[in-house]
């Protein structure tokens, strides 16, 4: 949408400066979307407060995502794994079991940590995952369209699959068992381990004063959600470990989180010539001409249209 636009001559020098850089050198322009292009906006100027607007929404300056990096990655999986420890000992043992039954939110709480912790990888992967694969350089023409940052909930993990992205799809799929097992550790939040341990009782002890206590839960189904929350953590930590050791390095100059950031990868490419007419086309129209075209792309080094050396994604070879 910005292959024909006076703006990319903006970005000028901006191949490998962070966004904070690139805010400070944009914030005095207005852009509009017109015919489906970003263009300047020339007839209305920006005042002083409106170029100061978001001077203190500081950018992230390390150009990899925080939750894709081992600081915030091994306390992650030390947590599942912390918590896949603790959880049966909730449960199971009699001196401490009067913790969940003080607070019988507090399982469920840590499911919920670990979901929202888990959401945010997912984010990061979703993210990256494009300019990943055009890092390892002959990519196919659709990879610059693939955008799994859209993608809805549930979907994402059957797409990556079908796309033969396997570890995105994991990381997918591990979003939506994140959320099973909140609904599981929910079930214990008035249960007692301790009363399932030993053979289904008679019926006459399932209720009366004598009754065990097992809230809402059966025998059978406090089995089944043990059973599946201790499958789905030992599940997260091997997909976070996977994850762990295939993207935690960084292979951008920045993160490709705004669009100002993806345009200073494109501004001097010369596959743009590829993309002129494409600005009504849709995702499906834009790939088969791109595919016809018969090119391949990648993420490095490259001589732009202007004969210099330029940081970002081009048509190979580059």
């Amino acid at each position: 949408m910005a292959n024909r636009s006076h703006i990319l001559m903006d970005f000028k020098d901006m191949d490998t400066v962070t966004p904070d850089e690139i805010h400070n050198r944009l914030k005095a322009h207005r852009y509009t979307l017109r015919n489906s292009s970003l263009a300047p906006e020339e007839n209305a100027p920006l005042t002083q407060a409106e170029k100061d607007m978001y001077d203190q929404h500081k950018l992230p300056g390390n150009p990899h995502p925080l939750m894709l990096r081992l600081p915030a990655g091994i306390p992650f999986i030390l947590g599942i794994l912390l918590f896949l420890v603790l959880m049966p000992i909730f449960l199971f043992q009699p001196k401490v079991n009067i913790v969940t039954e003080k607070a019988p939110w507090l399982l469920t709480g840590i499911a919920v940590a670990i979901k929202i912790a888990w959401g945010t990888l997912e984010t990061d992967v979703r993210m990256i995952e494009p300019f990943y694969i055009l890092s390892l350089r002959h990519a196919s023409p659709k990879v610059l369209t693939l955008d799994y940052t859209a993608m809805a909930f549930g979907w994402m993990p059957i797409r990556a699959l079908m796309n033969g992205h396997f570890l995105v799809a994991l990381v997918g799929l591990g979003s939506v068992l994140a959320e099973v097992l909140t609904i599981c550790c929910t079930s214990f939040a008035n249960v007692s381990g301790i009363d399932f341990t030993k053979n289904p009782p008679p019926a006459r002890q399932r209720r009366g004063k004598n009754a065990i206590n097992a809230g809402e839960e059966t025998f059978r189904s406090f089995w089944i959600s043990f059973g599946l929350a201790v499958s789905i953590l030992f599940f997260l930590c091997f997909v976070a470990t996977s994850v762990y050791s295939r993207r935690r390095h960084a292979f951008l100059p920045r993160q490709p989180s705004t669009i100002a950031s993806i345009l200073a990868f494109i501004h001097q490419s010369k596959m743009l010539y590829d993309f002129v007419g494409t600005e009504g086309m849709d995702n499906d129209s834009m790939v088969t001409r791109l595919v016809g075209i018969g090119k391949s792309y990648g993420l490095g080094w490259f001589t732009g249209r202007d004969g210099e050396m330029h940081c970002g994604v081009d048509e190979e070879e580059l």
